[in-house]
């Protein structure tokens, strides 16, 4: 079931801050399934309002491994528009890094070390499923939600698109 939208639905400047919410959240769960993070649900809201995805509980992750996930979305985003880093969050995933980091870090030159960290590890992750953002994000943008299996069947769509064109037989050059 789609979410209850109130917008027009023909403008494109709308049609364009959904699919780039639906790239965000895209983000998170491909970086998170990269990590061995599982999802129960992924929605996007109305423009200019958002989006969320739900962690499964039975795979709790190291700090490090939470802010690479959480920083991912806005790099997915930033990577859609042809920027190679976007270095914004948004309020909710910087306060999240924020309050993590400070339960395990004491020092704000080692926090924005391992900040830096995270956002680099999150483009690497990124750059290399980037077949699997496209897949959950046209998904979600077309459903405006997604379960569990939803989750797990896009991002099995995006590896098997990434084999599909990294092991197509190389042509042979003539002799």
């Amino acid at each position: 079931m789609k979410p209850k939208m109130n917008f027009d639905p023909d403008s494109d400047q709308v049609m364009n801050d959904l699919f780039s919410t639906a790239v965000h959240e895209a983000g998170h769960i491909v970086v998170g399934d990269a990590l061995g993070q599982r999802f129960t649900k992924a929605a996007i809201h109305g423009p200019y309002e958002g989006g969320y995805v739900y962690p499964s509980r039975r795979t709790p992750l190291a700090p490090i491994e939470e802010c690479t996930i959480l920083s991912a979305g806005f790099m997915a985003s930033g990577m859609m528009k042809g920027r190679k880093f976007c270095l914004e969050t948004s309020a909710t995933d910087h306060e999240l890094i924020e309050g993590i980091l400070k339960m395990f870090f004491k020092g704000k030159s080692q926090r924005d070390l391992i900040v830096a960290h995270c956002r680099d590890q999150a483009f690497q992750i990124l750059s290399d499923r980037w077949q699997q953002v496209m897949e959950v994000a046209g998904d979600l943008f077309v459903h405006g939600r997604l379960d569990a299996k939803q989750i797990k069947a896009s991002l099995e769509r995006g590896r098997i698109k990434y084999l599909e064109h990294n092991l197509k037989p190389k042509p042979r050059s003539p002799k």
